[in-house]
């Protein structure tokens, strides 16, 4: 039997078959991308929220970065740590206020030592995106307990994240960490707003939360991973309601407040009834720092219409300016108080005159003699021309109590128990931490006063304790 041979397809099958092998496959393409798009988005998603963390491999402050700063971070990032502590040292040089450096540089340190070496790791959560200033404030105090703490035999690595005080973006944030189980701590939110959000997550996931500045009343008694080294707002309102009407003997008062920021929302509900306690009368007249048509001469009008000799600024950190148009339109017909959200460079820097005398309750002064060695120290490791305020003191205040925590128990759930103990006591900035049932603090405010001085400009001057 003869095979036949197989007569090759006609030239124009060729062509068809190829256009629809070319076309077909362009289709898959688009399917096949498609299929993949939203884990595209997923993985874009990822890597922005993975963009705000950084032990040390990436730049979060890039104001006024040296090339030293930049050249560390690429080493580190490779691990060559010893090359990394050199760069970052060198940076320190040209920019020795740099906070972020110090921390990178501490990291460096302690990557840089033996593998058995067993380190503390934790992480502190700043605004960088939305308030440079009050993220280094807050930075300066982990950096300078975190190198108390090594230069005292200690093995602390400090994750930095930036969550720009936004309450989403802290909610990421504390997902994150949460799963994360290297991380045994974190230091943070600013903001109430922030703090509120990633609470549950963080007690859910039984991970300790203390924060530094976040002052709301909601926050006490929040759960037993929630911690915080700043004040209550009850305690810090009967003061600055008792300078009001006992000292400055006004007793009409009134409150410009900022419906948007929980912490000064809860601090206006504390202030109100301690006017009142103290003999005081509260002007009920409204006037929200957040809303949108807010006008400042028509406030100050309004509130003097109304008879108010004082006025209380509560503004929400990030939004500053609304409080200093207020006070500039004021022309000191009224006497100005405000809460600790005032204690910034800010104030001093561009509210200046227009703020002069305006009265806040704060945590912490560096000039109260309880201070002293703390504020010695920072004023060696900042220099004399960083401002030093209270946040950067309960920002320490959180490092070096959750440091000293995790030097006795290294786990979770034992720096918990640990913090939770009433024996659990140790020397803050400038008094005790000691923490309540609640896991609030105890800790008294003192008075700061904006005042002029010649030739020197705006400062925060301490009245009382």
């Amino acid at each position: 039997m003869s095979i036949k041979s197989r007569k090759s397809p006609p030239p124009i099958v060729l062509i068809l078959l190829g256009l629809l092998c070319i076309f077909g496959w362009q289709k898959f393409i688009a399917v096949d991308n498609q299929s993949d798009s939203p884990s595209t988005e997923v993985s874009k998603a990822s890597q922005s929220l993975a963009n705000r963390f950084s032990w040390g491999n990436r730049i979060l402050i890039s104001a006024n970065a040296t090339e030293a700063k930049r050249k560390g971070i690429t080493v580190f990032n490779e691990q060559y740590y010893s090359e990394a502590i050199a760069h970052f040292q060198q940076s320190l040089v040209e920019f020795r206020n740099d906070p972020e450096t110090v921390i990178y540089l501490n990291n460096a340190r302690v990557a840089n030592q033996p593998q058995v070496v067993i380190t503390a790791k934790i992480a502190v959560v700043v605004p960088i995106g939305s308030n440079l200033d009050v993220a280094q404030e807050m930075l300066r105090g982990v950096a300078q307990a975190q190198t108390e703490f090594n230069q005292q035999g200690g093995n602390l690595q400090i994750q930095i994240i930036n969550d720009e005080n936004d309450p989403e973006i802290a909610k990421q944030v504390a997902k994150t960490l949460v799963k994360d189980q290297s991380i045994m701590a974190v230091i943070g939110s600013n903001t109430s707003n922030a703090s509120l959000a990633a609470a549950p997550i963080y007690q859910e996931g039984r991970l300790v939360m203390m924060t530094p500045t976040s002052t709301a009343g909601e926050l006490s008694n929040f759960g037993s991973y929630i911690f915080r080294t700043a004040p209550t707002n009850n305690d810090m309102a009967n003061a600055l309601a008792e300078y009001v009407v006992k000292i400055a003997k006004r007793k009409n008062v009134a409150v410009c407040y900022d419906s948007q920021a929980p912490d000064n929302v809860t601090f206006k509900d504390d202030f109100i009834p301690a006017v009142t306690a103290q003999g005081g009368n509260s002007i009920n007249t409204e006037c929200d720092l957040a809303a949108p048509d807010f006008n400042a001469e028509n406030a100050v009008n309004d509130l003097i219409s109304s008879g108010a000799e004082a006025v209380l600024l509560a503004p929400h950190i990030d939004r500053l300016n609304r409080a200093i148009d207020l006070a500039r339109a004021n022309e000191w017909k009224m006497l100005l108080v405000g809460t600790f959200s005032l204690n910034t460079d800010q104030i001093t820097q561009t509210g200046q005159g227009d703020l002069n005398g305006i009265v806040l309750p704060v945590p912490f002064h560096p000039d109260q003699d309880s201070a002293q060695n703390f504020a010695a120290q920072a004023e060696e490791t900042w220099g004399t021309d960083t401002m030093i305020t209270w946040r950067t003191a309960t920002s320490y205040d959180a490092t070096k109590a959750i440091a000293l925590g995790l030097k006795t128990n290294k786990t979770r759930n034992g720096l918990q128990q640990l913090l939770r103990d009433s024996n659990f006591i140790i020397a803050g900035a400038n008094s005790q931490v000691q923490f309540l049932p609640s896991g609030d603090r105890l800790i008294k405010p003192a008075l700061v006063k904006v005042k002029a001085y010649p030739e020197q400009g705006y400062y925060f001057e301490v009245l009382s304790e």
